[in-house]
Parts: structure tokens; sequence; C-alpha cells
């Protein structure tokens, strides 16, 4: 859960501020703002929120001495708009983007925003082992190792996708309590610049690293 630490962002203020305002219970109002947005929110802040909206009838803090913030607010809203209709898009991707990041801003604050509006990011794919497979591998493992000598006949072998900056890691940016698993059904997209590659390990050591084209078959795997 996100610390109280950071300044909110202007949607979550206005979002307590009209739960303030039909009088929505604090206790509810924090609950609501966690699984909204992922933020813990004190009663004190919902209390200062709320003088706030009833004596300005807004929510905006006064203007401050020192560094602006480099994105605006509708300037984070169409970065936000862009993620959420492609959400395999990276901070990297935002950081090169010259119409997304005209202000050129570092990489470092593009997360930062994309994570204060509850987009984060998320590399693992989640994945689920059938009945049967677990029950197979169980199996193979009680034979096999009560005949160690085995192992010096097998050799395992892997391929990958290597990217110039995602390293083959497939990434998506999603909003907190929203289902991974919605959000992977997104159709990955392919880099023309991935460089496919191939090594194998086996008792004796790990072989070569193959660089190859097209589809990884059998005849390749002999060949290498």
């Amino acid at each position: 859960m996100n610390n109280t630490s950071r300044p909110l962002p202007s949607p979550i203020r206005n979002y307590i501020a009209s739960q303030a305002e039909i009088n929505i219970p604090y206790t509810n109002i924090v609950h609501s703002v966690e699984q909204k947005y992922d933020r813990t929110v004190s009663r004190g802040t919902i209390t200062k929120i709320k003088v706030k909206f009833e004596e300005t009838k807004s929510t905006s803090d006064k203007p401050r001495t020192g560094r602006p913030r480099i994105f605006t607010e509708d300037q984070v809203d169409e970065i936000v708009q862009v993620v959420e209709g492609d959400r395999n898009l990276t901070a990297v991707d935002i950081e090169r983007d010259a119409y997304l990041n005209h202000p050129g801003a570092s990489l470092t604050t593009i997360k930062n925003r994309l994570t204060e509006r509850g987009l984060r990011a998320s590399s693992s794919i989640p994945q689920s082992i059938p009945a049967y497979a677990i029950t197979e591998r169980l199996e193979f493992a009680r034979v096999y190792v009560k005949t160690p000598n085995i192992w010096d006949k097998f050799i395992f072998s892997d391929e990958s996708d290597l990217f110039p900056y995602k390293s083959g890691k497939f990434y998506i940016r999603r909003y907190s309590g929203e289902h991974p698993t919605a959000i992977y059904n997104v159709a990955k997209r392919w880099d023309p610049r991935t460089v496919k590659v191939w090594v194998c390990i086996s008792r004796d050591g790990v072989g070569p690293l193959v660089r190859y084209y097209e589809a990884m078959k059998k005849e390749k795997y002999i060949k290498y």
C-alpha cells in the first residue's frame, strides 16, 4: 500500500472532496480511496481537503516556491489515457515518444507520475499448472530420483527472445485490484529488433549461446 508521504494527485483530492461533501463517513472514504487508488489517507488529510474545498471550492494547493512539476495534470491525463489503451507501453516507450514527452521528462519522473495514478508496472506472467501435469511431474521425480546416474544422459535447453532494452520481458501496467490475467490477454507486440537465442546445459556444463532465426524445431536442436 502506498504511504502518505507523497502529495495526493488532483483526481484523488477531488474524489475525497466529493465524498466528504455528501457526508460519507471518513472510514468509508479511507477504504474507498485504498480500493480505488491504492493510496492510504488519514482522517486528518480528509478534514484538510474538506475544509479547503468548503472555503475555496477547490482542492488545488496554493502556488509554491521552487521548481514546478514538469508535467501538467492534463499532460499526465493524456499519458494515462494512452497507457490505458496499450498496457504494453513502458515508461521507456513514453520517454522516447516526442509527442507524449515533449517536456523531456526523465524516466524516473514518468514512472512516478504513472504510479501516482495507480498504474503499476508488472513483468511476471501468472501461470496455472494443471493438476494432471503436477501428478505426472511428481511421478517422474519419484522414479528418477532413485537412479541418479540417469542425469548423465540428460540435456536441458531453452530459447529466449532478447530485446534492445526490454530483455525479452513482457511488461504491462495495471491498476491495483485489477486482475492480471485480464490484462495479459492483450496481444504481445513484436519488436523487429528481436534477437532469438538458444542455449543448453548438461552435467558436463553449459553449452554455447546460439543465435537462430525463425522457429526452433527438432532439426535445429540436433544441429546445435
